[in-house]
């Protein structure tokens, strides 16, 4: 009678264990190397607030030039703004130690900014297209810098080229705005 008992509860147990199995496994990195199947990208989703208002706030005289414009030069500004962190080395010293808030997600950001320059040079890209995609990439890394982005960070170090890195920003990342 108790090995029956004994006998009936491991075959339960090992049935929950098996579907809470299934239930965690993600079928998708199971198709990536199966012929006739397209890997799903991962898509991200952020909470957002438009700074566009508060962008006619920011003084034009502490603003550099870009080369996408002063709309998009007043947004690099917040960006700068959002994602450095300055400390004086000593007390009394004019000298600043910089430190950047979530570099993975700055240096993709400054990244893009450069292939978007070539690709502007090279006439690969419109202007106007490259202001619309930046300015998508900035509003993105300007609302997210507080969030938890793990997730996101990951996906950003595993995607290589720049032109990868637009498409993860302007095509994958949507904000939702409050």
């Amino acid at each position: 009678m108790f090995n029956l008992a004994l006998l009936s509860f491991l075959f339960i147990w090992s049935q929950s264990k098996a579907q809470d199995l299934v239930m965690t496994t993600d079928l998708s990195k199971s198709y990536e190397n199966t012929p006739g199947r397209v890997k799903t990208k991962k898509t991200f989703e952020f909470l957002a607030y438009s700074y566009n208002e508060n962008l006619d706030n920011v003084d034009p005289q502490m603003t550099e030039e870009h080369f996408l414009g002063e709309n998009i030069a007043r947004k690099m500004n917040r960006f700068n703004a959002a994602y450095t962190v300055k400390t004086p080395i000593s007390p009394g010293s004019p000298t600043m130690k910089v430190s950047i808030r979530k570099p993975v997600i700055y240096t993709s950001v400054k990244k893009i900014e450069r292939q978007l320059k070539k690709d502007i040079r090279d006439n690969a890209i419109t202007r106007e297209n490259a202001v619309n995609a930046y300015n998508k990439v900035l509003d993105i890394a300007i609302n997210i810098v507080s969030d938890e982005t793990k997730e996101f960070e990951k996906e950003i170090e595993n995607t290589g080229s720049p032109e990868s890195l637009l498409e993860l920003f302007t095509q994958r990342v949507t904000l939702r705005y409050l």
